[in-house]
């Protein structure tokens, strides 16, 4: 009996499932890898007390930021940012702006072009700059166009394309889930 027990083990070690297909779901070793690390530093998605402060998106003198307003972030969970920390956002909260739009909108009840320039200028200078402690996460996605797009789609005259001219990136930005301050 043992020598049957020993028999059977001694094939199945060495059977060692050599009859079965293996499908090898791993990356080639010579694929591209890419990292995307967090501009809070903290895992994607993972909510955080931050105190930040309203930014001008006109002032980066950038297409992409025009009539935009960002979040400086100042401190993320108690501890201070050093370098400038600017990102878009989404306001789950309903208590900020990031846009001009909605800011004209939110303070005055009325659309951006119905009111005189004095009246927007005034509107912008209270709100930029404006502090707040709010709980928000970090999210980002890929935009723009790949390298070489063009070589396989082409522009037809007449027929509208809306594409970035800044490449193809990953860009950060922030949902706000709740605005502390107010």
């Amino acid at each position: 009996m043992k020598q049957i027990v020993l028999v059977i083990l001694t094939l199945a070690l060495s059977f060692n499932g050599t009859s079965q297909k293996r499908f090898d779901l791993s990356f080639p070793k010579k694929a591209a890898t890419t990292i995307i690390q967090t501009k809070l530093n903290i895992p994607f998605g993972t909510i955080a007390k931050l105190k930040v402060e309203i930014y001008d998106g006109d002032n980066l003198k950038m297409k992409g930021y025009q009539n935009c307003y960002m979040l400086k972030v100042n401190s993320i969970n108690g501890k201070v940012v050093k370098d400038t920390l600017l990102l878009k956002f989404v306001d789950d909260s309903k208590t900020l702006s990031n846009n001009d739009e909605d800011l004209c909108e939110s303070t005055l009840g009325k659309s951006t072009d119905t009111i005189t320039n004095k009246q927007f200028y005034e509107m912008k200078k209270k709100y930029v700059g404006e502090r707040f402690t709010i709980m928000a996460y970090e999210i980002g996605q890929f935009i723009g166009v790949p390298e070489k797009y063009f070589d396989y789609k082409r522009i037809v005259p007449g027929i509208p394309h809306v594409f970035s001219n800044r490449g193809f990136f990953f860009e950060h930005s922030l949902i706000v889930v709740s605005n502390l301050t107010k």
